[in-house]
């Protein structure tokens, strides 16, 4: 392989780990600003911050099983 190759392989490589540890930290903080929402909501009863606090869990761990 030629040196110029493998260098594009390896740009190449570099840019898909940084797209994907961009991706994870948007993810991240979309997951924990949609957190922040629900508890500052006055809006919400308390049934609907519970339903919506478990579905911003679920988010979150489905987050962090992508870390792994």
């Amino acid at each position: 392989m030629s040196s110029i190759y493998r260098s594009r392989l390896d740009v190449a490589g570099i840019k898909t780990a940084v797209m994907a540890v961009s991706e994870k930290i948007v993810n991240v903080i979309v997951v924990n600003a949609y957190d922040v929402l629900i508890e500052s909501s006055e809006d919400l009863t308390d049934s609907e911050k519970a339903l919506a606090s478990a579905a911003v869990e679920s988010s979150r761990q489905n987050v962090m099983a992508q870390e792994s």
